[in-house]
């Protein structure tokens, strides 16, 4: 079995760009596991039958533009053996005003090792202003949203040999991911604003 890295990166409409991915381990090898990660990423951002995907409440800026797959050795310290990258060019379809592009989706994964060892987390992109609440949260609609085109996404990856684990670094366990979710607090990726100048509007102090 081989441990996979799938990275997926894209522009954000202010200007920087954003990049997430998860591991899986197959035995499928590096070509079919990244044939796989490119069909999810296009899954869960276009939709499955009629799972509509979150592609449906981001802003057009937000753009989906590679998916890369790295093949990790078997030994500390997991170096890269091999690459499959492919370029895409997935826009969002919403015309609705993006969030923030420093807020993100935290896709919190589980499985059956308890406490922090047992979990990973992804960071997806900030959708638009549909899926707010009146208190600046992430609606149930839009939880539901996420949720779902997630899971038809995984669901075809999953019968194709490509499950997602959380893999450790530091030891080089291997555990399947049992559950995923999303919470209705958006989370911070500082980095995902490095490239965006701050405009700032002065008054002369009274």
């Amino acid at each position: 079995m081989t441990v996979y890295k799938h990275a997926f990166t894209g522009t954000l409409p202010a200007g920087d760009v954003f990049s997430f991915g998860w591991h899986d381990s197959n035995s499928i090898g590096l070509g079919a596991s990244h044939t796989l990660a490119t069909a999810w990423i296009n899954d869960l951002w276009s939709g499955v039958l009629l799972t509509p995907g979150i592609g449906t409440v981001m802003e057009p800026g937000v753009v989906v533009t590679k998916v890369t797959t790295y093949a990790l050795d078997a030994l500390v310290p997991y170096h890269t053996t091999a690459i499959a990258a492919t370029d895409l060019a997935l826009p969002g379809g919403s015309a609705a005003d993006s969030l923030p592009q420093d807020l993100a989706v935290v896709v919190s994964m589980r499985t059956a090792t308890p406490g922090r060892r047992g979990r990973g987390r992804i960071y997806l992109p900030a959708p638009n202003t549909t899926v707010l609440t009146a208190v600046g949260e992430f609606s149930a609609a839009g939880q539901t949203l996420f949720n779902n085109a997630l899971h038809a996404a995984w669901n075809d990856a999953n019968v194709g040999g490509v499950v997602p684990v959380i893999f450790s670094r530091l030891t080089g366990a291997i555990t399947p991911v049992t559950n995923f979710g999303i919470g209705t607090v958006f989370d911070h990726q500082v980095r995902r604003v490095n490239k965006v100048n701050t405009v700032r509007a002065f008054l002369p102090m009274p």
